[in-house]
């Protein structure tokens, strides 16, 4: 991952406490990101929401991102913007880091589909967190490492009621006898930009949209299963390795959705 030379106060409460936020972009070819407005309108949303005292408008982020994107010919990477709190009774003032990666996701995990699993950590729909994009993000990455270790690309968490809630980097979505259902934010989950985006579409694909709340047992019995985030776009779901095993290659809504983004992702 390489980084922007901005210089990292040790006892910014970002670097002691996680308390910061942050977004992650695809850049396309023509050095643009779909919906760039949406992701700094969250960031700006949460920072006013943890009191993190920044001056600027919306616009000059949205310039400031597409400075350092034309000054980095970032074109194709994913790009990532972390806003640090500061420390207020150090003088340290709250900071802007860049940073990017290439991408991982190669053509032939679309046309193979995820293999998720079940977290055994279950989250708290009354999390103070879980509806913003902190940087307090061990337990997620490293359930992710974990899930790679044990040859599977995500894990799926439930919240203490039982309920699905998000995977550890993605917001899901399953097919049910021709519906698209969600779990609602309310289960404990980041409601992420690209979900937001299938959410307002899918009247155009003829159809009908529930989010609610949902069983383990629910989503095993669905015709087809599929996850969202602005890193991969739409990703469907081969199979899911719990008890009651999901085993499909059911990718039809998932393929349009990721039709219809790429188009917009490449026009953008």
């Amino acid at each position: 991952m390489k980084q922007s030379q901005m210089p990292l106060a040790i006892n910014d409460w970002g670097v002691l406490y996680g308390f910061g936020l942050f977004e992650t972009f695809l850049v396309n070819y023509q050095g643009k990101i779909f919906l760039l407005e949406a992701h700094l309108e969250r960031l700006l949303a949460s920072a006013k929401f943890f009191e993190i005292s920044i001056k600027i408008e919306a616009s000059s982020l949205t310039q400031m991102v597409s400075e350092y994107l034309e000054q980095n010919r970032l074109w194709g990477k994913i790009v990532r913007l972390t806003l640090l709190a500061g420390n207020e009774l150090q003088q340290i003032p709250p900071s802007w880091h860049f940073s990017w990666r290439n991408s991982s996701y190669i053509a032939q995990k679309y046309l193979e589909g995820f293999k998720i699993g079940v977290a055994t950590v279950q989250k708290s729909n009354t999390s103070l967190l879980l509806q913003h994009k902190t940087t307090n993000y061990l337990e997620n990455f490293w359930l992710g490492q974990l899930a790679l270790q044990h040859r599977m690309d995500d894990l799926l968490f439930l919240n203490t009621q039982g309920q699905i809630t998000e995977t550890t980097k993605s917001n899901l979505f399953f097919i049910k006898k021709g519906v698209l259902h969600t779990p609602r934010k309310e289960t404990g989950l980041l409601p992420g930009i690209i979900r937001g985006w299938v959410l307002r579409e899918a009247d155009q694909l003829g159809l009908q949209v529930f989010e609610g709340d949902y069983t383990l047992e629910e989503l095993i019995m669905a015709e087809e299963i599929f996850l969202t985030n602005s890193a991969f776009g739409v990703m469907s779901v081969q199979e899911v390795v719990c008890e009651k095993r999901y085993l499909k290659e059911n990718f039809k809504i998932a393929t349009l959705f990721r039709a219809k983004l790429a188009e917009k992702f490449r026009l953008c």
